[in-house]
């Protein structure tokens, strides 16, 4: 047991550390907090940090796998997803708006058993064994973490840019190009990303 676990840990430091430096009380004590706190450690299988699709997705993955998936996030689950008024290129859905697409994603996922914390993360400090987790809210503690962090594209900061996002405003030609056939667009920078979005878009 614990006590045993502790003494027995102590003698054997005490053989080797025999040159007096060592205040062998105050180790004792310091392995003994140490190991109550891993007795006492609540352990999760795997913590998904970031509720985006991807996310989502392994969450539910890791549910249908066996496992009891947590997921923190510290704003809605969807991720740019909440962003998008019109989706019309998920396979199997003909359309759907971001948000309606995120609720299924998450109730998909707790049907497998994954846990939803609505908790940023602060602080992560790794372990040989596990992975710890420090949020306003407490602490968790994980053998697996996955971070799926996404994405937020750099905005002009231009009046009307957060109102017409999705409605006109646009940061992917690929994901939006279909929506604006044959009107006139207008690709805002000049560096080898806006060439690769002028070439989608010429398409449409």
């Amino acid at each position: 047991g614990y006590p045993v676990v502790t003494r027995m840990y102590s003698r054997r430091v005490s053989s080797v550390c025999s040159d007096g430096y060592f205040d062998y009380q105050l180790l004792f004590d310091t392995i003994s907090q140490k190991l109550l706190i891993i007795i006492n450690m609540d352990m999760h299988d795997f913590i998904i940090v970031g509720g985006g699709a991807c996310g989502l997705t392994a969450g539910l993955y890791a549910g249908r796998g066996g496992l009891k998936p947590m997921l923190l996030e510290k704003d809605a689950p969807g991720g740019q997803l909440l962003l998008t008024d019109n989706i019309e290129n998920y396979p199997g859905i003909e359309h759907i708006n971001g948000f309606e697409l995120a609720q299924k994603m998450m109730q998909h996922a707790q049907k497998f058993g994954m846990e939803m914390k609505y908790e940023g993360v602060e602080e992560v400090n790794p372990f040989d064994d596990h992975v710890n987790l420090k949020t306003k809210n407490g602490e968790y503690n994980a053998k697996y973490v996955l971070f799926s962090l996404g994405s937020n594209p750099r905005r002009l900061g231009a009046p009307g840019e957060d109102e017409y996002r999705g409605k006109g405003v646009s940061y992917c030609a690929t994901c939006d190009g279909a929506f604006y056939k044959d009107q006139e667009c207008v690709i805002v920078g000049g560096g080898s990303s806006a060439l690769d979005e002028g070439v989608a878009l010429a398409e449409h």
